[in-house]
């Protein structure tokens, strides 16, 4: 990092203060930073943290769940589809210790603590096309 980039850093400020948009994107961005009951700079530069900030978490989920193998992707899968240990082993034909060992290693890579945190990770994500399509 540049010693420039550290200062503008340090002061918050990006290299380029402006920012040319669209009019119909300004007074839609005005409108709704009035409805918050924010300056337009105030609401811009929360939506788009809150845009980044989502865009990280989904980067980071898609590098979690490629880190999975393929049995594991099967039994998260069905994990977040609500299925039980049980009924996993049974869909899998494998036994349910196996499961317990997938749903362990699972949890690790997701650092989560059980599988309704694993859910919550996975929650945007639709387990039902993906198994369908398989």
């Amino acid at each position: 990092m540049t010693s420039l980039e550290q200062f503008l850093l340090a002061r918050r400020l990006l290299p380029r203060q402006f920012i040319r948009l669209e009019a119909d994107l300004f007074l839609m961005l005005r409108d709704l930073a009035a409805a918050e009951g924010y300056s337009v700079d105030e609401f811009t530069t929360s939506a788009l943290y809150s845009l980044v900030k989502a865009n990280y978490a989904r980067t980071k989920n898609d590098h979690r769940w490629e880190s999975l193998t393929p049995r594991e992707q099967e039994v998260a899968a069905l994990a977040c589809l609500g299925y039980t240990n049980q009924e996993i082993a049974g869909q899998l034909v494998i036994s349910v210790n196996t499961v317990r060992s997938h749903i362990r290693s699972i949890l690790n890579k997701y650092q989560a603590a059980n599988k309704a945190e694993l859910r919550l990770a996975l929650a945007a994500w639709d387990f039902h096309s993906w198994w369908e399509s398989r």
